[in-house]
């Protein structure tokens, strides 16, 4: 399982568009039985206290 929270949408398309990622994504298939993306607001994930 992986959790990932990232500060807008453009932060997680960046990463999703590094070399490495595109790599990984491209091969991820053959050692899982299912993949599920979920998107969360930021009253659902875990932001730290800016003050």
């Amino acid at each position: 399982m992986f959790y990932e929270l990232y500060a807008d949408r453009a932060a997680f398309d960046a990463h999703e568009a590094q070399p490495h990622m595109k790599n990984f994504l491209a091969e991820r298939d053959q050692y899982l039985s299912g993949v599920e993306v979920s998107f969360l607001d930021v009253n659902a994930g875990k932001v730290a206290d800016r003050q």
